[in-house]
């Protein structure tokens, strides 16, 4: 007998949470190509920064800052999403052995946080021209506050389901089958 899904276990809210998970999958990467900033070193000098954007600069000018801004901001919270749709979707008794690997996504993909607070300080602290605040950052913000929120539940969901079914006496062997 298959074991059902954590979504078709859980309750309204589950539902709802797992739902949200799935949408994070195909807004995310829509959040990529939003502007998030806009900076103007001089009266004349204007532009729009999205994350493609900055990772296209930083190909051309910095490797290294492109395979960090493109692992940790794109690939890692688009991975973490997928997973967690799978937590939610498959089969859960299979769920055990890959909640860890949900949690190291998780983690790996709250970089992205870091490094838009890096750059937002290091170019306001900059003194040269100023940067102002597009709403492309609070969607972004947004889909990385609520995929956080969303794994959260998504964990303590799995250990309830985990704890319960731990709980639950396995059937008596029938003593008219041989063992």
């Amino acid at each position: 007998m298959t074991a059902p899904s954590l979504f078709a276990s859980s309750g309204a809210a589950g539902k709802a949470v797992a739902l949200a998970n799935a949408a994070t999958v195909l807004i995310l990467p829509v959040t990529w190509f939003l502007p998030l900033l806009k900076s103007s070193a001089f009266l004349f000098i204007k532009s729009q920064i999205s994350i493609v954007s900055g990772a296209t600069e930083l190909y051309e000018s910095d490797f290294f800052l492109f395979l960090v801004i493109v692992v940790f901001a794109m690939i890692m919270p688009l991975v973490k999403s997928m997973l967690y749709v799978w937590i939610w979707f498959g089969n859960i008794s299979e769920h055990k052995g890959m909640l860890w690997l949900g949690g190291a996504a998780a983690k790996l993909s709250m970089t992205d946080v870091f490094l838009l607070a890096l750059a937002i300080i290091g170019i306001k602290g900059l003194g040269v021209g100023s940067i102002e605040v597009l709403s492309g950052l609070y969607v972004f913000a947004a889909v990385v506050i609520g995929s956080t929120a969303i794994s959260i539940y998504t964990d303590v969901q799995v250990k309830r389901v985990a704890a319960v079914s731990d709980e639950t006496p396995a059937e008596p062997a029938d003593p008219a089958m041989p063992a």
